[in-house]
């Protein structure tokens, strides 16, 4: 059996430039909020 190695080769390019981020705030009565906020940085962590 061989030992593979792992790709040295990026898939994409990494974008040159500013990046700028976003804040989000959840407010308001009542429940969901944290669901929210939870959810936004569960799919942000995932799109990478």
């Amino acid at each position: 059996m061989q030992i593979e190695t792992a790709p040295t080769d990026k898939p994409y390019d990494k974008p040159e430039g500013e990046r700028r981020g976003i804040v989000i705030v959840n407010t308001g009565d009542g429940k969901g909020k944290s669901t929210a906020a939870f959810g936004l940085a569960l799919r942000a962590t995932t799109s990478w």
